[in-house]
């Protein structure tokens, strides 16, 4: 509840603070009316407050209009946030991907966005690395399967569909899977 343990993959989160501080909370509010004195001060003291909360909220919901500019803004008030770049790389990708480059981390996206823009050679390299830290995922295998047939090479193509249905049974029902384990069956003549 207080944060001791990390639950997720963020640093920190400070939702998990908002039930340990409810007894500070309290002792502030009744020090302040304590403070305060006469009812029409509390009034007063009360509005002011309130006042300043909404406009410090409406400053914060600025950076809310759209996923990129809370990304962006999360980004210029943090150091070195992995999974923020990547979640800006996402979001730029549908529209800009020389700009999602720039934010991507993860090898499979950055491998997608290279692949999108047909940049082969560097998309293969990409998901090979996706691969390499990261062998359990039948996406990155997936995806390199699914280079390496556009390239040419179907044999490697053929082993990566293999080992990405072996680490994801499930692909077995996506349509790139199945396309590609298509199309390499016609080129390598099998059953």
């Amino acid at each position: 509840m207080i944060g001791f343990v990390q639950v997720g993959n963020q640093a920190h989160a400070d939702r998990y603070a908002y039930l340990a501080l409810i007894g500070l909370e309290l002792a502030l509010a009744w020090s302040a009316a304590e403070l305060v004195g006469s009812q029409a001060s509390r009034i007063a003291a009360a509005v002011l407050g309130l006042g300043a909360l909404a406009l410090v909220s409406a400053y914060q919901l600025a950076f809310w209009r759209s996923s990129q500019t809370l990304f962006e803004r999360a980004l210029a008030v943090t150091d070195r946030n992995f999974v923020i770049e990547n979640q800006l790389g996402l979001v730029l990708g549908e529209r800009d991907l020389d700009g999602a480059l720039r934010h991507f981390e993860a090898e499979l996206n950055a491998g997608k966005a290279r692949y999108r823009k047909g940049e082969l050679s560097a998309a293969r390299a990409a998901f090979e690395r996706a691969v390499a830290s990261k062998p359990t995922s039948g996406e990155a295998h997936l995806f390199l399967a699914i280079v390496l047939g556009r390239e040419g090479d179907h044999e490697r193509a053929d082993a990566e569909l293999a080992r990405a249905l072996e680490r994801e049974p499930g692909l077995v029902d996506d349509a790139r899977a199945r396309k590609l384990g298509e199309a390499l069956l016609e080129r390598l003549g099998g059953d």
